[in-house]
């Protein structure tokens, strides 16, 4: 297997925020006959989302033109019915989709960071258990050409 490597980014350019809670996944449009509408659940998330973006940011401009990478922890809390013994960092298999956890993340920064999603060319996303839910996130610009 070929793994991309791409030169390490400036550290002025990396954008990193976390947020408390558990994560809130992508969920399809909904509709109430012919309106369709984003859950509300969503679109609280989206905007706490927005506001940690626009606060990690601080003076960095937009990048525009460039390839960015996107790494993204979600960290769910444990099940209350868990016992201690099952209490210990591991990966989440079940629901929510991890896609769906990155994607949410990506749409609610479009125009803040970057002008557009698509201009994440690497994204990095895992779902594991923890003490309590957090989301921690981490842009960057690709720099370099590849191998």
């Amino acid at each position: 297997m070929n793994v991309l490597a791409f030169p390490a980014p400036v550290q002025s350019e990396i954008v990193t925020f976390e947020i408390e809670g558990d994560p809130v996944a992508f969920a399809r449009a909904r509709s109430n006959g012919a309106r369709r509408f984003t859950p509300p659940k969503q679109r609280h998330f989206m905007q706490i989302v927005r506001d940690a973006a626009i606060r990690a940011k601080g003076k960095n401009s937009i990048w525009i033109d460039r390839p960015i990478a996107m790494e993204l922890t979600a960290v769910f809390a444990y099940p209350e019915s868990w016992p201690m013994k099952r209490k210990h960092p591991h990966y989440k298999i079940s629901k929510p989709d991890v896609d769906n956890c990155g994607k949410i993340v990506a749409d609610a920064c479009n125009g803040i960071l970057f002008k557009d999603d698509a201009k994440i060319a690497v994204m990095s996303c895992s779902k594991v258990y923890g003490p309590t839910g957090k989301l921690v996130v981490s842009f960057h610009p690709i720099m370099g050409q590849l191998p």
